[in-house]
């Protein structure tokens, strides 16, 4: 008897790459990587409109270390939501090494607390530092500080109240387009990605989605795409990634839930040149 592999559902990153690979070249994406097997296929088959397969698409992220395992639950468990809240709370946590599953069991009752506190969400973020920003033994900051929480922020809406929005802190230092070909560079040489790319028939499409995230490189890809959109510094980006013969596009983006667009930042090389694209609306935004 033939078994037949089960496909696993695609996180909500890959989801979001391949929403964004199908409103900007006007394709259909169908989930192809059944999961586990010894044959490793890539995330989707690229379908045109007629519905004929013309490629495959692998989602990837640069994500690593603390980092990776904190977005990982995060993606997996999805952001934070309380019907009892009327803002968006915005918090990033004191390191990298905070799990997520522990935050998203106490921060509702945590910031509800704060509302009916009378506390409203500042515009800009907050720096919560016992004894100076607030007393140490205040309730509920002491327990929100003890939870991992750094900074808070938030904005009252009527759109989408509710929510929790958490990151890890920010990571300094100089930045710079280069920085985004080199982390896109890293995951295009990686052999898993490789090896499930050349799957992809000749003359097929075989693309790669990146997402950077919580990185020097995620930060510079918003910065310079900030700078593009006001015509500050024509020369951004730069140079792109060098393209390995089983990849004939590549994909880089920031912000898989960045509200209204499918992504903060999105750009796309297949000539060795990076293009800046507008991030596709999300059509499901209320």
């Amino acid at each position: 008897m033939t078994s037949v592999q089960k496909r696993k559902p695609p996180t909500p990153m890959e989801a979001q790459a391949a929403r964004i690979v199908a409103a900007c070249t006007d394709s259909i994406l169908e989930p192809l990587d059944p999961g586990g097997g010894a044959r490793q296929l890539p995330d989707y088959e690229i379908q045109d409109r007629p519905g004929h397969r013309v490629g495959v698409l692998e989602v990837t992220s640069t994500i690593l270390g603390d980092l990776a395992a904190f977005v990982s639950d995060r993606n997996k468990i999805g952001q934070i939501q309380d019907s009892r809240l009327v803002a968006s709370w915005f918090l990033t946590t004191r390191s990298a090494d905070i799990r997520f599953p522990p935050l998203r069991k106490v921060l509702p009752d945590l910031i509800f607390a704060l509302q009916e506190s009378g506390y409203l969400p500042p515009p800009t973020p907050e720096v919560l530092i016992p004894d100076f920003t607030f007393a140490l033994g205040d309730e509920p900051w002491t327990a929100l500080y003890r939870a991992g929480i750094g900074m808070i922020a938030g904005v009252l809406t009527s759109m989408t109240p509710g929510f929790i929005y958490v990151k890890p802190p920010a990571i300094g230092g100089a930045i710079g387009p280069s920085q985004v070909t080199e982390a896109v560079q890293a995951a295009l040489e990686l052999p898993d990605n490789l090896a499930k790319l050349a799957t992809a028939a000749p003359g097929e499409r075989s693309e790669l989605f990146v997402w950077l995230a919580d990185s020097h490189a995620a930060n510079a890809m918003d910065a310079s795409t900030v700078f593009v959109a006001k015509g500050i510094g024509s020369a951004f980006p730069t140079d792109g990634p060098t393209l390995p013969a089983q990849v004939t596009k590549v994909w880089a983006a920031t912000g898989w839930n960045d509200g209204p667009v499918l992504a903060r930042a999105l750009w796309m090389a297949e000539a060795g040149i990076w293009q800046v694209l507008p991030p596709p609306p999300r059509l499901d935004w209320k």
